[in-house]
C-alpha cells in the first residue's frame, strides 16, 4: 500500500468515525438543547469547517478543461 491509498483510507476511517460518533452526541446533547439549537450549532461547526478549509486549499485548484463545461467540473460545489 503506498501513501496515497493509506491516507485515502485513514481519511475514509475518520469519516466513518465522525459519522459514527455523531449519533451518539446527538442522543446525549438532545437531553440538553431543542433539536433546533442542536441543528444551528452542527450546521455552525460545519460552516466553519468549510470555510478553514477553502482557506487552505486556495490557489491549488486545477485549470479547468478547454473541452469541459463549468458546471461538469464541479467547480459550483467548491
Amino acid at each position: 500500500m503506498n501513501k496515497k491509498q493509506l491516507r485515502n483510507t485513514l481519511l475514509l476511517l475518520l469519516g466513518a468515525l465522525i459519522w459514527g460518533t455523531a449519533f451518539v452526541a446527538q442522543s446525549v446533547g438532545s437531553g440538553y438543547v431543542g433539536p433546533y439549537t442542536f441543528l444551528a450549532a452542527r450546521s455552525w461547526l460545519a460552516c466553519a469547517f468549510l470555510i478553514v478549509l477553502v482557506l487552505l486549499r486556495r490557489g491549488k485548484a486545477r485549470k479547468a478543461d478547454p473541452g469541459v463545461p463549468f458546471w461538469i467540473n464541479g467547480r459550483m460545489l467548491l
